[in-house]
C-alpha cells in the first residue's frame, strides 16, 4: 500500500548508548528535552539531529559528532539504544 501524501516518514540512525560519554549520558537523563528528545525506556534516548531547537544550550562535543555522523548519513533521528551497534570512526566510552 503507499504511503498517503498526508503522511510524513523520517529516517533515524540506532547507536550505541557508548558513543555518547557518561557526563552526556547524564545530561540526557536529567534533560532529554533540552536535546529535543527523550528516553527511550531504560535503554537510551530518542533525539532530533537538528540544531534548530537548542537555543543557547551547548551540546556536548560526544552528541554533537553523533549528530553530524547520522547528518551526513540522511538520518532526521537518532536512537541511542544500550544494545544498538557501535560505529566505528566514532569515539566510545565504557
Amino acid at each position: 500500500m503507499p504511503l498517503s501524501p498526508v503522511m510524513e516518514v523520517r529516517p533515524f540512525l540506532t547507536l550505541s548508548t557508548a558513543h555518547v560519554s557518561e557526563e552526556t549520558r547524564l545530561l540526557l537523563e536529567d534533560e532529554p528535552s533540552r536535546f529535543t528528545g527523550g528516553s527511550y525506556g531504560p535503554n537510551g534516548w530518542f533525539l532530533w539531529c537538528s540544531t534548530e531547537n537548542f537555543g543557547d544550550a551547548p551540546i556536548p562535543d560526544d552528541l554533537w559528532q553523533v549528530m553530524e555522523f547520522a547528518r551526513a548519513h540522511g538520518c532526521d533521528y537518532i536512537l541511542l539504544d544500550r544494545d544498538g551497534n557501535m560505529i566505528d570512526g566514532l569515539p566510545t566510552w565504557e
